[in-house]
């Protein structure tokens, strides 16, 4: 337990808070003294008192008054325990009414358990021996049911048989000693006859007599008690009405049986309404009339609850309330005090959220690090167990909750306050304002619905990435799903990479599983949000995954659009992970050499191209000038080295043809060699191949998308610029060309672009406008 949690209320909580409640058993009643939470044993004593009192020769009905999950089945153990330190302690059952249905079960089924309690002749045990006597009776006697055959005669027919028979063989046989055996069986079969017929009678069948009949025979057992027999009956609001109605009736005609006392539990709210039918509009007069005096349940502050809860919560949750799993203690104190609070009544409430966290926990707990917010997870925990309605309304919301695809003044604030208020007025009025401020706290991005804070920009939500928040894309499906997406990347992974970190050939194998696992994507992401989490020490290694997850996920499509795929990541990771080394030349060192250990292209050319110009490119936010990562004297170094890598793979590496980015890389050799000579020499010998030709000619159209006003969906629109084809080819030679290429030689796809070339060039031919493709 950490010392956060146990700061949290505890100093005020009664001792026995400090035992765990039972794991997954919400529902289930305390059982003695050492697990009182709210101290009511000095109640529950006072009650056995009265129930214990000698001289009771009258009956009586006590009851114990309080609403469901107030713990009244709590109170009754108590009662139970105490009951059982008194010397004699008096005899009682436990009777519970929900298996019976009309009148004559409930009174006789009660009737049935008094008499088990107390013995006698119409006790259940008292009834199976004597079914049994009666079954063995009929075995000897004759006849015996099912034992025996129809036409068998019992143990004492065969006798009487056996007689006969070793009678007349010892007629005319003096010697034989026939006579003396056939004598004796005579006698035995006698016996076992009347045997038989005695057995019978001692076992005849009480278990159908009359209801009068078992009253007397419990009167005449009752009066002989010195102290009463004590019947408690529980969950009678639980029974429908007519149920209810049924039991007060017969308590109502036995509660003048000698030396009984009833105690029972209620919710009056309920039972007086079933009582109504009986006694016009008054219930609660008709009760009082059969309940002699009745034990409130002390009301219980909602402040003791949460110090309860809160301890109990403490000793479930363990060494995970910690600052690296979110834990901070304001925040605590408004998410417990202001949105779990209003839905803790009673402690029944309080076991089923512990009960929930309890089963939920470990299926976030990783091999190395708890996976989520520990104060998000207790509040969805919360959300699950009392509204599970509104927690399942959220987690189909998650754009709308976390804001994505967002941007300012795109005129959708009233649309989108309209739906969280829906959201919200789903819960009934009385729970509602938790549900809110759980909102609020759980995603910060709508907090302005309900006029609170805006949140905007990169350094919020690298925060609640650090801190595992469910307003985050990376964990929103965690909390919900209680599991990773396929190809995610959890908590516990990426504290294995960040080990690995320290040794290159452990970390290669950590990359390559992520590769097998196809979540190199995810992996990218993960480098980018949490850039500040990599340790800088290991750096140089850690450097050379980064470019070539870059070059390898250099054409893979972003999930959320073009404007944050994994390459993206990529190349931003690579920059603000070099960033936080303070020395600029240092920097320029560690990029160096891993350019020349991985001859990696894509990442490389942004990072040195944002150091380009720094003088002339601002901030898109606040149009501060960008403060250039390395020296000016460390960027041609860098340059040079990218040209001999892209010089060496356009002589060495058959893939660079196919290559997504290869157009953008003949400019950057362009840029960084300070002319087109080399770049245009390449293509120059490119062409000399007419397959390399076609399939660099591949590589220069553009794809992108179009809609038109109230267009739902975007079109795919592939072109080719003018303006760039010129930088490298002849126009007019090319066209030629491609008329007389033999097609049939190509693949379909080859064809297809070259028939899209084909149009735009004669369109420039005839000066005309590419636009209306």
């Amino acid at each position: 337990m950490t010392a956060l949690w146990k700061r949290w209320l505890r100093a005020r909580a009664p001792e026995a808070a400090r035992a765990p409640a039972a794991g997954g058993a919400a529902d289930i009643p305390i059982r003695s003294a050492a697990e009182d939470l709210l101290s009511r044993t000095v109640l529950a004593g006072r009650i056995a008192e009265m129930l214990a009192a000698p001289g009771a020769r009258e009956g009586r009905v006590f009851a114990i008054r309080g609403s469901w999950g107030e713990g009244k089945s709590s109170l009754q153990n108590l009662v139970i325990e105490a009951l059982a330190k008194h010397d004699p302690a008096p005899p009682y059952l436990e009777f519970n009414p929900w298996q019976w249905g009309d009148s004559d079960a409930i009174a006789r089924a009660l009737f049935e358990q008094m008499a088990s309690r107390l013995g006698g002749a119409y006790a259940p045990d008292a009834v199976k021996r004597a079914k049994a006597l009666r079954r063995y009776g009929a075995l000897l006697a004759g006849g015996g049911g099912s034992l025996v055959k129809a036409d068998d005669k019992g143990v004492s027919g065969w006798l009487l048989a056996a007689a006969l028979v070793l009678a007349s063989i010892g007629i005319g046989v003096p010697d034989l000693p026939a006579k003396s055996i056939a004598a004796a069986a005579l006698g035995l079969g006698g016996v076992a006859l009347l045997g038989g017929k005695l057995l019978g009678w001692l076992g005849r069948d009480r278990s159908g007599a009359p209801l009068e009949d078992l009253r007397a025979d419990l009167e005449t057992r009752l009066k002989q008690l010195d102290l009463p027999l004590v019947i408690f009956v529980d969950d009678i609001d639980r029974l429908e009405a007519e149920q209810i109605r049924m039991l007060f009736r017969q308590i109502k005609v036995n509660a003048n049986l000698p030396n009984i006392l009833f105690l029972l539990l209620f919710q009056p709210s309920i039972v007086e309404l079933a009582l109504e039918p009986v006694a016009g509009t008054e219930g609660r007069e008709y009760l009082e009339k059969i309940v002699q005096a009745h034990f409130d349940l002390p009301p219980v502050a909602p402040e003791r609850l949460m110090q309860i809860f809160a301890v109990q919560l403490s000793l479930h949750v363990g060494d995970l309330a910690v600052e690296a799993n979110g834990f901070e203690q304001r925040r605590w104190g408004n998410v417990a005090l202001g949105g779990i609070q209003p839905f803790i009544r009673n402690l029944r409430d309080m076991r089923r959220l512990l009960s929930s966290v309890e089963i939920h926990m470990p299926l976030h707990k990783g091999p190395r690090v708890f996976e989520v917010n520990i104060i998000d997870f207790v509040a969805l925990e919360a959300l699950r167990v009392f509204e599970p309605a509104f927690h399942a309304a959220l987690a189909r919301e998650e754009k709308l909750l976390l804001q994505s695809m967002r941007f300012r003044q795109d005129g959708r604030e009233k649309l989108e306050r309209e739906t969280i208020e829906k959201l919200v007025e789903m819960v009934p009025e009385g729970r509602r304002d938790g549900c809110k401020m759980l909102v609020i706290e759980l995603f910060p991005q709508v907090a302005w619905v309900f006029g609170g804070t805006t949140y905007s920009g990169d350094d919020w939500m690298q925060t609640w990435l650090r801190e595992k928040r469910v307003c985050t894309p990376r964990h929103f499906h965690r909390y919900f799903q209680l599991q990773l997406p396929d190809g995610a990347i959890s908590e516990s992974d990426f504290a294995d990479l960040v080990e690995a970190a320290g040794d290159a050939g452990r970390l290669a194998a950590v990359v390559e599983g992520y590769r097998a696992r196809q979540a190199l994507p995810a992996l990218a992401a993960r480098f980018d949000e949490s850039v500040g989490e990599l340790p800088l020490g290991d750096i140089e290694r850690l450097m050379p995954v980064i470019l070539e997850l870059g070059e390898e996920l250099s054409s893979e499509p972003g999930a959320d659009g073009p404007f944050n795929t994994p390459f993206i990541s990529a190349w931003r990771a690579a920059s603000w992970f070099l960033r936080r080394v303070p020395e600029p030349k240092e920097r320029a060192r560690i990029l160096l050499e891993a350019m020349r250990a991985t001859q990696t292209l894509s990442t490389p050319a942004i990072l040195i191209s944002l150091d380009l110009d720094s003088d002339e490119k601002k901030d898109e936010e606040d149009d501060r000038e960008r403060d250039p990562a390395f020296d000016p004297e460390d960027l041609e170094p860098l340059k040079k080295a990218w040209i001999a890598n892209m010089t060496e793979r356009t002589e060495s590496d058959p893939d660079l043809l196919g290559h997504d980015r290869l157009v953008g890389h003949l400019y950057r050799w362009r840029d960084f060699s300070g002319s087109f000579d080399a770049p245009r020499a390449w293509v120059d010998a490119i062409g000399q191949d007419p397959a390399r030709r076609v399939q660099l000619l591949v590589r220069f159209m553009s794809v992108g998308q179009q809609s038109g006003w109230g267009d739902r969906v975007s079109t795919k629109v592939e072109s080719f610029r003018k303006d760039t084809l010129e930088e490298f080819f002849d126009l007019d030679k090319l066209r030629i060309w491609i008329k007389r290429l033999d097609r049939d030689t190509l693949g379909e796809e080859e064809r297809r672009v070259l028939g899209i070339l084909d149009w735009h060039l004669d369109k420039w031919s005839r000066g005309e406008s590419t636009r209306d493709r």
